[in-house]
């Protein structure tokens, strides 16, 4: 990874430096990109979560529980 370029996110909580991905399937087809790209955020001192598309729909009192707690 040698260089940073730009990043569009999800949602970012900049007080907090949270990265919240949602990943539908296209991201079933770039793994390793966003593995580098979330080691890269991490590396910025930013913490980067992910949640399926599914897990949204269907599980969204989870995601909620897991957001606050990287919050806290």
């Amino acid at each position: 990874m040698g260089r940073t370029g730009f990043f569009i996110v999800d949602f970012l909580v900049t007080e907090r430096k949270l990265v919240i991905e949602l990943d539908g399937s296209v991201h079933i087809n770039q793994v390793r990109y966003d593995q580098a790209r979330d080691a890269l955020l991490r590396h910025l001192g930013y913490t980067v979560i992910r949640f399926t598309n599914a897990e949204v729909y269907f599980h969204i009192d989870e995601v909620i529980r897991k957001i606050n707690a990287d919050l806290l």
